[in-house]
């Protein structure tokens, strides 16, 4: 299958998949209808903003579509193995350069708090390994997902972070840094500040959330760790 006919597969495919006429589907990749009908057919002259336009509004990939290799969108090599490519290579990293830092199902709240508390590892990310060693104990650190903006706009909603999980004790708190626990199993992050034998947790985002004040009662309040690096998309 080459490219024109990877292009004339994949438009008849959303036609029929999305009930879509060539009217509607040339609005959304930016061309005429009589494009959309050419390229149906495997003919006209392919831009490249309707090729980029098939990728981000279809969700296909654009390796396949433009060179062939895997498949035109997951789960495609079951039903539409005839149009599959070869399967992409697979990267194997080097145990002794990178570390793999587990990440966990739990959601850690930047808004009024999430009661995901699960402990199941949801998959490995890879970080070099001498990066880590001169910040931190490897062993002690975990990756979450956020929620929420309460934390914006430094950490935002679906951001990546990482903790360590080894600053877990009250006399480890550094008043205004950031930090992931849970109380009564609600799971948050904030900044924390020490007041005497009180808590506040403190948001960078004042209108969205104001600060609060946490009682500490043994047996509700646990801290589990140190945010030490964060990861997002640039929005």
């Amino acid at each position: 299958m080459d490219f024109e006919e990877r292009v004339a597969w994949i438009i008849n495919l959303i036609k029929d998949r999305e009930g879509l006429n060539n009217i509607q589907i040339g609005q959304m990749l930016g061309v005429n209808k009589n494009t959309i009908l050419a390229y149906s057919k495997g003919r006209g002259d392919l831009k490249g903003v309707a090729l980029a336009g098939i990728v981000k509004n279809f969700g296909i990939s654009g390796e396949w579509l433009i060179a062939g290799k895997g498949e035109p969108f997951p789960g495609a090599r079951v039903k539409y193995p005839e149009v599959c490519g070869s399967e992409p290579e697979q990267i194997e990293l080097d145990a002794d350069v990178y570390s793999y830092i587990p990440k966990y199902n739990a959601r850690l709240s930047g808004g009024s708090g999430s009661f995901e508390t699960s402990k199941e590892i949801e998959n490995y990310c890879a970080f070099r390994t001498e990066w880590l060693k001169r910040k931190w104990n490897i062993k002690s650190l975990a990756l979450f997902e956020v929620t929420g903006d309460s934390m914006a706009p430094l950490i935002q909603h679906q951001d990546v972070v990482l903790v360590d999980m080894s600053r877990n004790n009250l006399e480890d708190i550094i008043d205004g840094k950031i930090y992931a626990f849970s109380e009564d199993h609600v799971v948050r992050i904030k900044r924390l500040v020490r007041k005497g034998t009180e808590l506040w947790a403190i948001s960078d985002n004042k209108i969205e959330a104001p600060d609060s004040r946490i009682e500490l009662e043994e047996g509700t309040f646990n801290l589990i760790g140190k945010v030490v690096w964060i990861g997002h998309e640039v929005r």
